[in-house]
């Protein structure tokens, strides 16, 4: 082996044990349940969020995932998928089920696509149009 690059590994070694090695930034943390309604006027679902609480360790925010789930109609489904405007925290879909429920969840993502956790998940109940049930 050669002594220089001996000499080298070995020091660049103790630089680090003296130095230190800055700690690896964790994904964003979970936001809050998001808040989600109907906008009967312009038939659209609504999702709103607030952004999560960063920690010393947490690494800035790029952007947000959005999914969504009528239930008991099966699994999730992107709400706009993910886009990287960390200052947008609201999401709109046209169209509803009348009398159906929504379920809502929001997660975050850093510059180097590390996600965190998935929000616990906000609801809505569309009201029927028609809860008389007059034909």
């Amino acid at each position: 082996m050669n002594i220089g690059f001996s000499m080298f590994v070995s020091s660049v070694f103790a630089l680090v044990m003296i130095c230190g090695v800055p700690p690896a930034e964790a994904a964003p943390g979970r936001p809050d349940r998001p808040r989600v309604s109907i906008d009967y006027d312009r038939w659209k679902i609504v999702v709103r969020w607030d952004n999560p609480s960063l920690g010393d360790d947490r690494s800035p925010i790029a952007g947000y995932c959005v999914r969504y789930r009528k239930r008991g109609w099966g699994g999730w489904s992107d709400f706009g998928g993910c886009q990287g405007y960390p200052n947008q925290r609201k999401r709109t879909k046209v169209g509803y089920t009348p009398g159906a429920t929504y379920e809502a969840q929001v997660q975050a993502y850093d510059r180097n696509n590390a996600k965190g956790s998935w929000s616990a998940s906000g609801t809505v109940r569309a009201r029927d149009l028609n809860p008389w049930g007059i034909p």
